[in-house]
């Protein structure tokens, strides 16, 4: 759309066919930076789905003061093995 159009001109204009899938059908993929700790069990059920069979959580400390090492060990502790936990409950096939 340009300056000389109207939005109801934009409306009317054909839709993009849609993306063929087709060529990536079963295959498997990694995801290499995902922050899973601040996402829902509805999100890993999607990549699992998509085909997503692997993937790096990177730390950002998640809302906790970084008041010293006792912090971060908590932090540490709850992605390998809270988020390790939660995720093995979708098991990619």
């Amino acid at each position: 759309m340009c300056c000389t159009h109207s939005f109801d001109e934009v409306k009317n204009e054909p839709l993009s066919p849609p993306v063929s899938l087709d060529g990536i059908k079963g295959m498997k993929f990694f995801d290499p930076h995902v922050h899973m700790t601040s996402r829902t069990t509805d999100d890993y059920r999607a990549m699992a789905d998509a085909g997503v069979v692997a993937l790096i959580e990177p730390a950002f400390w998640l809302g906790q003061p970084r008041t010293g090492i006792d912090t971060f060990r908590d932090y540490y502790s709850s992605l390998i093995g809270w988020e390790r936990f939660r995720s093995s409950q979708f098991v990619w096939h």
